[in-house]
């Protein structure tokens, strides 16, 4: 099955893309998975590495990127962020849509790749707002706070474009900005679930088939150790399966004596 569409949430920095980030983990926390991007920039206050970021040395993030480790790669500030194929696989092997946070330096990589992501921009309902809310982090120094406001103004201008991002959501209010997240998210979830159950049918009649084809050149031992590894593995969709089968075979050999029952 290919794997489901990941999701990129990009917006400037303190547009509030990490905290929508944190609840929408808490709450769906077995559906969604987080792609833990690399920095070489040192933890902040609270921060751990292979949480909010893979804390490297820039020499070590170099050589990565040069053996082209990395979906996308910038430097903000003096420090280098990115995202690597491998943290995104990593989520997409435990069954689970791929959550990127990213600026739009880091999208328009990912738009020369071939990842085929939904893009969500997180936009601050101001840059004046935007401002109040780097200078209350309490964290960046006056350089840095001017450096993410220059860098936002162009973020925003990119996000007026046509077709960079499928959805836009202003963070004026963090459960409203949530809530609608949610709603653009629903629909992701629900190609998932379908692309899930798909997979899992066709898993299912592959293991009909085997089965109909193994009793019937007599390696029943065999095949019936098989079928019902199968069947303890996807017991929805093939306890049904295997009461079709057996219906049709017991119809089909022993309708005589169905019929000398039934009259």
């Amino acid at each position: 099955m290919a794997a489901v569409r990941p999701v990129v949430l990009a917006g400037p920095s303190g547009s509030g893309k990490s905290t929508l980030v944190k609840k929408l983990m808490n709450e769906y926390q077995n559906v969604f998975g987080f792609s833990v991007s690399h920095t070489t920039r040192k933890p902040r206050p609270g921060e751990e590495d292979g949480k909010e970021y893979h804390f490297v040395s820039r020499g070590e993030m170099e050589r990565s990127i040069d053996r082209g480790e990395f979906l996308e790669s910038a430097e903000f500030s003096g420090n280098l962020y990115g995202t690597s194929k491998k943290a995104v696989r990593a989520v997409q092997e435990k069954n689970r849509i791929c959550i990127l946070d990213i600026d739009v330096q880091g999208v328009k990589s990912i738009k020369r790749t071939d990842l085929n992501p939904i893009y969500v921009f997180i936009q601050p309902p101001s840059l004046e707002e935007l401002e109040k809310r780097l200078r209350g982090r309490q964290t960046d120094s006056e350089e840095s706070i001017q450096k993410r406001l220059s860098a936002a103004r162009g973020e925003l201008e990119y996000s007026q474009q046509k077709d960079t991002f499928d959805h836009k959501i202003i963070n004026d209010d963090l459960d409203k900005a949530y809530a609608e997240l949610k709603d653009v998210l629903q629909e992701v979830r629900k190609v998932s679930t379908r692309g899930q159950q798909f997979h899992k049918l066709q898993q299912c009649f592959a293991a009909l088939i085997f089965l109909h084809f193994g009793y019937f050149c007599h390696f029943k031992c065999l095949v019936f150790f098989f079928f019902f590894t199968f069947l303890a593995h996807f017991s929805n969709y093939m306890g049904f399966c295997c009461f079709l089968y057996f219906h049709v075979v017991f119809f089909r050999y022993f309708k005589s004596f169905c019929i000398f029952f039934l009259f």
